[in-house]
């Protein structure tokens, strides 16, 4: 697993520029809208109700409330909105992470063009197989989050399978993806939990260090959440490893096979 884990760090941190231009071009105006849109502010209803009580409303601090609660509103439709966009948006960014990724592992050479092009090809089938495995992920979690874990890592190799075969069905994506994990999932699990801890370090570090010297100016807050988003890509990186290692391993076991039937 230490290996995996040098290798995802090498790969990712090689092609930290790319995948940085390809995610920021999605997250970035979006978060830039968000915050924005969005101030901190709102109804201040304990000074309203004790006005109510007295019964002697500020017309003015009301007609000034009432502004700051349509600002409010609109904020929360943009973020409403900006979640919309990026949850439609985000298979296309997996696909295009795990081109950048797989092609580097093979010394090939990825543009910012090309990265886009093949996440958004795709982009219907990683949405199609992705809607049809979550509900079975989802019935896992309700039962206990550990089972829930358990079947997310049986059906791990779904988006990589999608973006590098090209697979559809999700019958077979679903069964493929778990006889390919077999052998590998207490390894994944335990390099994506690594993983996930050090990108969850890395992002809160990032955030608390533009926060404190700077406060919460909405330009910085969208650009450290932003930055947080390329961050949370870095566990996918060693699925992506062990994902090409397993279908190396599989190639190998069908080439004995059919020679032993010779």
């Amino acid at each position: 697993m230490s290996d995996k884990l040098t290798e995802a760090f090498r790969l990712y941190f090689h092609n930290i520029v790319l995948i940085g231009a390809v995610i920021l071009t999605i997250y970035l105006p979006l978060n830039l809208a968000s915050e924005a849109a969005s101030p901190s502010i709102g109804f201040d209803m304990t000074e309203f109700q004790r006005q109510l009580e007295k019964g002697d409303i500020d017309p003015e601090y009301f007609l000034n409330n009432m502004s700051n609660m349509n600002r409010f509103g609109v904020g929360a439709g943009v973020r409403i909105l900006s979640g919309l966009i990026l949850m439609l948006l985000a298979p296309a960014l997996m696909g295009a992470f795990i081109h950048i990724i797989a092609n580097s592992r093979q010394g090939l050479e990825t543009t910012y063009k090309s990265a886009f092009q093949t996440g958004f090809q795709f982009w219907w089938k990683m949405m199609w197989v992705q809607v049809l495995a979550f509900p079975i992920v989802a019935i896992g979690t309700l039962f206990c989050i550990i089972p829930g874990i358990l079947v997310g890592i049986y059906f791990a190799f779904i988006p990589a399978m999608v973006i590098l075969e090209g697979a559809d069905n999700p019958v077979d994506v679903l069964s493929r993806s778990t006889q390919l994990t077999r052998g590998y999932r207490w390894e994944l699990l335990g390099a994506l939990i690594i993983l996930g801890i050090v990108s969850v370090t890395l992002s809160m570090a990032i955030e608390i260090s533009a926060f404190f010297p700077f406060g919460e100016i909405f330009v910085l807050k969208a650009l450290t959440s932003s930055i947080s988003s390329v961050i949370g890509y870095l566990p996918l990186t060693v699925v992506v490893l062990y994902y090409m290692d397993a279908r190396i391993a599989e190639a190998e076991a069908e080439t004995k096979a059919g020679m032993a039937m010779e």
